[in-house]
Order: C-alpha cells, then structure tokens, then sequence
C-alpha cells in the first residue's frame, strides 16, 4: 500500500511527465522509433514541411569556401591574440624583476645586470664555424672583420638567451601564469582525391598544394621524404596542384604529371621533375616521360586532351575556394601549415595528432590551437 506522501510523489510525476510530453511530442513518438531524435537549435538553420535543414549539411556544401572566410578571420584573431601576448610578456616580465628586486634589496637595473655574467663569451670554433657556413654573405669583407662580427653578434645573442632563460626561472618562481588561449585555427576537411602516398586507414594525412616550378616546393620534397620514411603507414600524403601564374611553365608540368598518372607513374615522374633541371618545357616533359618508360604516343595524347587540364584546374578551383595562395601549402588533418617547413615542425603537427587520438580533420574539444609555423612560399597573384 502506497502511504499518501508516495502517492502525492506519483501524481505530480505523472503530470510532470505529462506536461514535458504536451512540449515536446517528440520524447513520445521516439519510444517507437519513428521520429528523428531532438536537435538543439543551433544544428537546425530552417524547416521546410516539417524536415530540418541542418547546419552541418548546409556546411559540408561550402566547406571550401568557409575555411576561406575562417582563415581571414582567424588570421586577425591571432594578429589581436599575438598584440596581446606580447603586451602580457612585458607586463609579466616588469613584475616579476620588480618583486624580484624588493626581496633580494637591490634595484631593477643591479637585478638585471646580474642575470647576465659579463664574462660570457663564445668559443672561437663558434665563431670558426659560423664563418664557414655563411662565407658567402660577407663578400669584400676580410676574414678578421668578419669574425670580429661574427663573435660580437654571437656573444649579443648568448648574452639575450641567458637573460631569457634567467626571467623564465624568475616568473616559474613567482607564479607567473598566461590564461588566455591562443585562437583555434579552423581545419579543412579536403577531398580525399589526388594521387597519394600511404594507406587510408593512416591516422595522419598530409594534403599538399605544390607547383613544380616553386624553389620553395623542391625543398619540402626532401622534408617530406624524411616524414614518409620516418611515419610509413601512419600517414598517408596526397599531392595537389596548384600552378602559379608567376610560374609560367607550372601549368604544363602539372599536366604532364596527371598523364603520368594515368600510365599508374604519378610519384615517379613528381620526384623526376623535381630533382631533375629547371627545364620543364613541352620537349623536356616528353623527354623525361620517355626517361621512366611511359607510353610516349599516349602521354602526348592526354597532354593536349582537356580532360588533363580539368584535373589541374580543379585543383586549382579547391584551392581558391580555400583562399589558398601560395605554395607549397601543407595541410595536416586539415590543419594549415605554409611554406617548406621543417620535418621538426613536421613531426611536432604529426606526433600531435597521433597522440590525441582525434580523427582526421576534426577540431579539438578545446580552444588551444596553436600559431601556424610559416616558411618560405611562393605567392598567387590574383
């Protein structure tokens, strides 16, 4: 028997459950399985006889050219991100010299001369070596006015690394601490087309738009043989054209390199055009076909067919839509990296991504991204 307190618990459940249902008519038609589960109103952009038009479907269709309004747009919140961060430095770092200073009874200045010894000095086997390295850039100059520089500028920067070094101990010491995240980049989930190195299943996937007259390119191609060697089946690496107008002979490589493609010799005919000469005129790209044994009457056919220009335009198109301007361009699950970057910041991106167990081109449950490394590029001119 239900004592009159239970009961009174039954009854304004009943009609608790009864109001939710009124509201919500779906919580009851999807006990069988006939209506589509609630949405939050953020996925639902509109409704049309009675069917949601959902914002996830409306962005898949415009992907491209979103990322290409998201990168300008986080290009300037990592512009304001950076202003700020740099103002928070220096204030970080005024504080902490300051109480630093009152609890050792000293002023500022004695306080910052003393983090610094004054008989720091570099070897002359740094100097020796620096000279060597770089012996074309100082041309007319003698060799002792050169390394006189050489050692000033090298004493100079060990002198400023010190000093870093011993401010970061000091704001470890006082509890110096930066609580505002760097922007999240935003990711691009690119087709999943092209010729490509690597299985699918690869946790990491490296999309690059590259241009086979770019100098930047034919560096990167030496990085990315060290990452292909170093990951094997933990990444796969697509390749994507993108020939710039500054480049004239670009478009007609890229071409070239398509009808290589369809005789199954892509990757072979990319790393023969890029180690070999900077001549890759209509004659030379013949010639070099005939180098790797392909069909010559074929590969002369697709060079003048349209459907090998289709392929390198569509590219192109992808890249534009993206706002993707210069090459080489590097996206690793979907993350932005431009210019030939080095394998350091190559295996940092992939190591990342391996670790956090993310799939392919999805964004972090967090917004810590990371400022985009930049190395040497080639520009589109629009």
């Amino acid at each position: 028997m239900l004592l009159v307190t239970d009961r009174a618990k039954v009854i304004l459940f009943s009609f608790g459950l009864a109001a939710a249902l009124l509201a919500h008519p779906s919580l009851a038609a999807s006990q069988s399985g006939t209506v589509e589960p609630l949405r939050s109103k953020e996925e639902v952009l509109a409704t049309v006889n009675g069917k949601a038009v959902l914002k996830a479907d409306v962005d898949k269709k415009i992907e491209s050219e979103l990322y290409g309004v998201q990168s300008k747009i986080y290009s300037l919140e990592e512009q304001v991100y950076l202003l700020r961060l740099r103002t928070v430095e220096r204030m970080i770092e005024d504080v902490v010299l300051e109480d630093e200073a009152r609890a050792r009874g000293v002023s500022v200045g004695a306080l910052k001369k003393s983090l610094v010894p004054d008989n720091l000095t570099v070897s002359q086997a740094e100097v020796d070596r620096f000279y060597d390295e770089n012996r074309a850039i100082f041309g007319s100059v003698t060799t002792q006015e050169a390394k006189t520089g050489i050692r000033a500028t090298l004493e100079t920067k060990a002198k400023q690394q010190r000093y870093r070094v011993a401010v970061a101990e000091l704001r470890n010491k006082w509890g110096a601490r930066i609580l505002f995240p760097a922007p999240s980049a935003p990711l691009l989930n690119l087709e999943d087309s092209g010729p490509s190195r690597g299985p699918r299943s690869a946790p990491v996937r490296i999309v690059e738009f590259g241009d086979f007259q770019c100098p930047f390119c034919r560096l990167a191609e030496h990085v990315l043989e060290q990452v292909v060697g170093s990951y094997g089946d933990q990444v796969r690496l697509t390749y994507k054209h993108l020939p710039l107008p500054s480049h004239p002979q670009a478009f007609i490589a890229a071409q070239a390199s398509v009808c290589a493609g369809e005789q199954a010799r892509f990757w072979e005919y990319h790393d023969l055009l890029f180690k070999g000469g900077e001549d890759i005129s209509r004659a030379a790209l013949e010639r070099r076909a005939m180098e790797i044994g392909l069909d010559p009457g074929g590969f002369s056919n697709c060079m003048d067919s349209q459907a090998s220009r289709n392929v390198v335009i569509a590219d192109i198109t992808e890249a534009e839509n993206a706002d993707i301007q210069a090459t080489p361009t590097f996206f690793v699950n979907g993350r932005i990296f431009r210019g030939a970057i080095s394998f350091e910041e190559f295996k940092k991106a992939i190591d990342r991504e391996i670790e956090s167990g993310r799939p392919r081109g999805k964004p972090e449950s967090k917004g810590n991204g990371a400022v985009n490394p930049s190395g040497g590029t080639s520009s589109h001119s629009k």
